[in-house]
């Protein structure tokens, strides 16, 4: 990618005059087209240049790489990858396994589809504000309307439904006092439940497990 050199000049005149005195290792993440830029880039030579020969740095210890379709092996014996990868993206479920069955050295984690009740909104570290009889208040309405399945989890992707004029409805105190207008990737109750369908979205739950991945303590 012609960008690489662009981007690494750039980092490196803002980061590493910070990390002058400290020696550090290196981890490398990236997200979407960014988990692409995140594997490629450790076999960068502009990278190896600019950062690896960095007298307080060291090699590269592992890359994480999400919501991202690999399509070659890893072949990074002292660099651990975790890929990161929604249930419910079908294609990119099926080239990270791929690589992971071809590959020694790669984790992959499955962010699963999620139960949708009043503790799940509540506790979710994206949902801010909310409170207990709002949750309750939420869950019912979906139910009612048919957005829930039997079992708990979303029938469908909400990102195709209308479930937006459901919530305006049923809380519109949190809706005022939190500033939330449900706008896709800028609403944290629509990144929710985003996040509950587990389809090709991005999410930090399963953090300590790429931690242990990358063989950090957590």
């Amino acid at each position: 990618d012609g960008r690489i050199p662009e981007v690494l000049q750039k980092w490196r005149a803002e980061v590493l005059p910070a990390l002058a005195e400290v020696p550090h290792s290196w981890f490398v993440l990236g997200v979407s087209s960014g988990g692409s830029f995140a594997r490629h880039i450790v076999d960068h030579s502009v990278f190896h240049t600019m950062v690896l020969d960095d007298p307080n740095g060291t090699e590269v210890r592992g890359v994480v790489s999400q919501v991202s379709s690999p399509s070659q092996p890893w072949t990074h014996q002292t660099a651990p990858l975790a890929l990161i990868v929604a249930r419910r993206d079908e294609r990119m479920m099926e080239a990270a396994r791929n690589v992971a069955d071809t590959s020694d050295n790669v984790t992959l984690l499955i962010m699963e589809p999620r139960l949708l009740h009043p503790e799940t909104v509540l506790r979710s570290p994206r949902v801010r504000g909310m409170r207990e009889e709002e949750s309750v208040a939420l869950i019912r309405a979906l139910k009612k309307e048919g957005f829930i399945a039997d079992h708990g989890g979303l029938k469908e992707d909400p990102r195709k439904t209308k479930w937006r004029n459901i919530v305006h409805d049923a809380i519109p105190q949190y809706m005022e006092r939190e500033f939330d207008n449900l706008e896709p990737d800028r609403s944290q109750l629509s990144e929710e439940m985003n996040v509950l369908w587990a389809s090709h979205e991005i999410t930090g739950d399963l953090m300590p497990q790429t931690m242990t991945a990358l063989n950090l303590p957590t």
